[in-house]
């Protein structure tokens, strides 16, 4: 608040007083949800293929809430260990408030591992590769790396354009040979 003293000086000098100019509240983030429709997938040969639904919505009180859906995945052995990982190579566009993304999912075959089945040209749509990597982070897994997972951990996460996350879970049960003896 200005005093009166520098008010009569500004009055007299014939400069007028500027309001600093008052920011408004950046706009709250989008809120978004995310959930796979099927309960539990049965368990996946290793040449199955597995059709799963995608259910997305995001909003904010009638702003923008444009979005990118991505996927990850995570191969796990027996135990529960780290086989390999990764971002598949897939971003699937959110526009308005609720979307259903029907795949296909090959768990066996990380070269045709996901198609999107009711994206653009869903009848010509390609399978998207998914270069599943190592502990190292670096390198590839090898066949004979993959064939020892026994589940699937598939990741989708809805990104706002303005701020805001959900991420939805769906496990895998694969099966394959059954592991060699020990020597």
């Amino acid at each position: 608040m200005m005093t009166s003293s520098l008010l009569l000086a500004l009055a007299l000098t014939g400069v007028a007083p500027v309001a600093a100019p008052q920011e408004s509240p950046a706009p709250p983030p989008c809120v978004a949800d995310a959930r796979w429709l099927q309960d539990s997938p049965t368990t996946i040969g290793p040449t199955g293929e597995q059709p799963l639904t995608l259910f997305t919505a995001v909003g904010r009180g009638g702003a923008d809430c444009s979005a990118w859906i991505v996927f990850s995945a995570v191969y796990l052995d027996a135990g529960g260990g780290l086989v390999c990982s990764g971002t598949l190579d897939l971003r699937v566009p959110h526009a308005g408030t609720v979307r259903y993304t029907a795949l296909a999912v090959r768990p066996g075959n990380p070269y045709e591992f996901v198609r999107w089945l009711n994206g653009p040209n869903s009848a010509s749509q390609p399978w998207t590769r998914f270069a599943c990597r190592t502990l190292d982070g670096q390198t590839e897994a090898q066949p004979a790396e993959i064939e020892r997972a026994r589940t699937i951990r598939l990741h989708a996460t809805v990104l706002p354009a303005h701020g805001g996350l959900a991420v939805a879970e769906m496990r895998l049960p694969i099966w394959g040979p059954p592991p060699a003896p020990p020597h």
